[in-house]
């Protein structure tokens, strides 16, 4: 989270001075800067100087080297990149950008300082080795010390691997009473959904999403004991979860790999990281959840992203929810359909004569188009498409609602 900002002092007609805190942009700066040690562009992952980077969707604008379709980065080891995004308590990044960078320009990291070494001036973020002997250190905090949020810029060593640092800031300022803040950032830790901890901050009457890790936008004021009292707290606007046309699965968890964090359901891939939100919206149940609290055979709704990623199409998930058992759904958009088949993340679907197919877009809930038109129209707007699994493990569609968008009025 970027905690860096200006303060400025509003004058009001009543005669009252008050301070605004302002907080930069995630992207105007580096959350990491320095090679890449490793790459699974396949399950979203990079380790870059040590830290642990994963993304859902990277922003590709202005990205040359980008894939805009699959949403990733194109990256090698070795390579030396510059990554923006979200930090959080534990050291794990979520990566909005990622970008060539020049290997000319001093390394920089964000973190929190964990072992430090006062005598010999060191401290580790992530297990790379600070070294700040020579660097200003500023910030109101004055000195070093463990739990402190930092940005580092400096030189790096290869043997052994560290930084030789030029400059340590403190990146949790203080607040003064009446400092208005607005920010965004990763959830470190929830007491109650009117409690919770951001980038080194303590807000209170937040009343928002408590489940920890979520992206999160807050704007409130500081009080006395430099807490932000929120006015106003919700899932970032950049979070790809609040799509209108977020593609979902509802069905079995066939398998799961809590290494690589995925899940298959109805045979595609969902792809989640450390920001998915897993809840369970069972009767009786606790909402938020993890992914070690699911097993294969829970009947789940997974929201996200469509994309292509190797080796076949899927999800990216933002949200993965354990619902009562219902229907079977694929909600998306196909990337091909070919009579009698759809193919929906890279699965096909296989359509017989008693398939109902219903049209959203003329608001006709009844038969709204036969198979005959639907296919000559080879529709790849979104659909949402009720599925059965026979005994073979093949899929048939039971209904197809075309043009069927997620906040659908119909």
């Amino acid at each position: 989270m970027r905690v860096r900002g200006i303060v400025t002092r509003r004058h009001f007609s009543d005669g009252h001075d008050e301070d605004t805190f302002g907080f930069t942009s995630i992207v105007d700066d580096a959350t990491v800067m320095g090679p890449v040690d490793s790459a699974d562009l396949q399950h979203r992952r990079l380790i870059v100087m040590n830290q642990p980077v994963s993304f859902l969707a990277i922003d590709t604008n202005d990205c040359a080297t980008c894939d805009a379709d699959a949403a990733l980065p194109s990256v090698k080891v070795g390579d030396f990149v510059r990554v923006s995004g979200f930090v959080s308590d534990d050291g794990s990044i979520l990566a909005n950008r990622i970008d060539p960078a020049t290997t000319s320009v001093q390394v920089r990291v964000e973190g929190t300082v964990r072992s430090l070494d006062a005598g010999s001036r060191r401290f580790q973020i992530n297990g790379l080795v600070i070294d700040y002997r020579a660097a200003s250190v500023s910030g109101p905090s004055g000195a070093v010390r463990d739990g402190l949020r930092v940005q580092v810029v400096g030189d790096l060593q290869t043997s052994p691997r560290a930084v030789a640092a030029t400059e340590v800031t403190e990146l949790a300022p203080p607040l003064d009473t009446g400092d208005f803040v607005r920010f965004e950032g990763v959830i470190d830790a929830a007491t109650s959904s009117n409690e919770i901890d951001i980038g080194g901050y303590q807000v209170t009457e937040a009343n928002c999403d408590p489940a920890v890790h979520a992206v999160v936008n807050v704007s409130g004021s500081a009080d006395g004991a430099g807490t932000i009292v929120a006015s106003w707290c919700a899932l970032s606007t950049w979070s790809p979860a609040l799509s209108p046309w977020s593609p979902v699965l509802s069905g079995p968890i066939d398998a799961i790999d809590r290494v690589h964090g995925t899940l298959d359901l109805l045979g595609v891939t969902v792809q989640t990281n450390f920001t998915t939100i897993v809840q369970d919206d069972s009767a009786g149940s606790p909402m938020n959840i993890t992914m070690g609290d699911l097993e294969v055979g829970d009947f789940v709704s997974a929201d996200g992203l469509q994309v292509p990623r190797s080796p076949t199409d899927g999800v990216v998930g933002t949200g993965i929810s354990r619902v009562p058992a219902t229907e079977m759904l694929m909600w998306g958009r196909p990337t091909r359909i070919a009579d009698p088949d759809i193919i929906i993340f890279g699965r096909t679907i296989h359509t017989v004569p008693d398939t109902l197919y219903r049209n959203h877009d003329a608001c006709d809930h009844v038969q709204g188009s036969t198979a005959n038109a639907y296919f000559q129209e080879g529709s790849l707007d979104q659909q949402k498409i009720t599925v059965k699994r026979e005994a073979d493990d093949s899929l048939t569609a039971v209904a197809v609602d075309m043009h069927a968008g997620r906040n659908d009025s119909c």
